[in-house]
């Protein structure tokens, strides 16, 4: 999927900003880039000659090719873990933005020597004032915002900003929780939309 988008991007142009339309116009569209569409393209990359830059799409370390590239390159000292966006208390991302050690893949132990860095910004989920900014945009409250996406303290924090406002109710269910919603048409809610 990476690579299909990746090529999408490389057809509009008019949407770069100053610096990739620079690039483009010097050096190409996307130079030195090798897109690694299969299984086999991605394992070849244990060949090649450093140095290069390994891109992956799993973000937290859970799974997929990014497993047996940090397999490969966490031993040695030379190389560069960058961690992009948030990491999940437990997953294996997390543990090496923690420091760990050595981290479990495939059932066996890896050493971590390799530098390990994170890179805040890139994240793909909105931070809480666009969500607030979402939320108001709403004609009227609705009868209870569930909050579930995030760490205890911050899903906390933000329950008690949505709460504060006049009409809102938000909640943080606990592990478990079970919650009964209701539902209402619209003839028996007087013509409002529920």
């Amino acid at each position: 999927m990476a690579a299909r988008a990746t090529r999408i991007f490389a057809n509009y142009p008019q949407y770069f900003d100053e610096d990739a339309l620079e690039q483009l116009r010097t050096q190409g569209a996307l130079p030195g880039l090798k897109l690694c569409e299969s299984v086999s393209d991605s394992k070849a990359i244990a060949s090649v000659r450093p140095p290069f830059v390994v891109i992956s799409a799993s973000g937290m370390a859970t799974g997929g090719r990014i497993l047996h590239h940090l397999k490969q390159y966490l031993p040695d000292a030379r190389n560069t873990v960058l961690l992009v966006g948030y990491q999940s208390i437990g997953t294996r991302g997390w543990q090496l933005q923690q420091g760990e050690e050595r981290i479990k893949i495939f059932g066996q132990f890896v050493p971590v020597h390799a530098r390990v860095r994170k890179l805040d910004g890139f994240s793909g989920h909105a931070d809480y004032e666009q969500i607030n900014e979402w939320l108001k945009a709403c004609p009227q409250p609705p009868r209870r915002v569930f909050l579930t996406h995030g760490e205890g303290a911050a899903l906390q924090a933000q329950r008690a900003r949505i709460s504060a406002w006049p009409g809102w109710q938000a909640h943080v269910p606990e592990h478990l929780e079970e919650v009964q919603l209701t539902f209402q048409t619209r003839e028996a809610a007087g013509g409002a939309v529920v």
